[in-house]
């Protein structure tokens, strides 16, 4: 873990000093990254805090509002309901993730540390049992090898239109997609990963080379086939090869048609 700045460390003792004097709140514990003892320099500061469900509503309006009582912000929304995300004028970032008691009695005690200061210099401590081989869902695997075969068999639309916009997010989907796949070869579950901003360490220096080096495509039909092309050539063996280990059947007619579909339009190859 990186060290934590000066400036997490002075937004983490402001949300001690505001919690711990708020009485609706029956415990508060450091979460996310800094919680499961992998935060560094760049991570937002992230707490759980534990609430009676009639204090819930007004808890997350209270905090998520223009006055939330940790102080001045540049922005504040409520996510999902229950999530208080705010930017401090320093740029330093917190969510305030607020759960009933019966809530917080099924989460994973090993990803929270009691909210103090010390907790963001403590190293991630070893999980008190092993934890079970993660065993990927099939109907998720399918679904997402349907989808990334659905996305390339589109190509020919955004090319024929000089959609070069919608080409450039068809081929951040299909990125999107690998690294997802390679998440599930790698044994790597969504509750086992760090946030949206946290890719790195869950891939192999070889997988990582290779989706850094696969082309971004761009605004001409040379550009948009070989980004389709190389993104096709990483997801398709190791889907295959992945899918095959959890039991599942892969979509053949669809593979096929796409194949014939992309090399009789476009007479791309994959």
């Amino acid at each position: 873990m990186g060290a934590a700045t000066e400036s997490q460390r002075a937004l983490l003792a402001r949300l001690i000093e505001v919690l711990g004097e708020d009485e609706r709140i029956e415990s508060a514990w450091l979460s996310g990254s800094f919680g499961k003892g992998a935060g560094d320099a760049w991570s937002d500061v992230d707490v759980t805090a534990v609430v009676d469900e009639e204090d819930l509503p007004h808890c997350i309006r209270e905090y998520g509002g223009a006055k939330t009582p940790v102080g001045d912000t540049v922005l504040i929304q409520t996510v999902h309901g229950r999530v208080v995300s705010a930017v401090r004028g320093d740029w330093e970032r917190y969510d305030i993730v607020f759960v009933t008691p019966q809530e917080f009695r099924s989460q994973d005690r090993t990803k929270l540390r009691p909210l103090t200061l010390e907790s963001l210099d403590l190293a991630a401590a070893p999980s008190p049992a092993e934890p079970r081989p993660y065993q990927p869902s099939v109907d998720a695997l399918e679904g997402a090898i349907r989808e990334f075969l659905r996305v390339m068999g589109l190509l020919p639309v955004a090319i024929g239109r000089e959609e070069w916009l919608v080409g450039v997010e068809g081929v951040g989907l299909l990125r999107k997609a690998l690294i997802e796949m390679m998440f599930e070869a790698n044994g790597i579950g969504r509750g086992q990963r760090g946030g949206a901003k946290a890719v790195n360490a869950y891939l192999t220096p070889a997988q990582r080379a290779a989706v850094e080096a696969a082309p971004l495509g761009g605004p001409s039909r040379e550009a948009m086939i070989a980004a389709n092309q190389a993104l096709a050539g990483l997801f398709l063996p190791l889907a295959r090869e992945t899918l095959a280990k959890a039991g599942g059947t892969w979509p053949q007619a669809l593979e096929d048609a796409t194949r014939a579909h992309l090399k009789r339009v476009l007479d791309l190859e994959f």
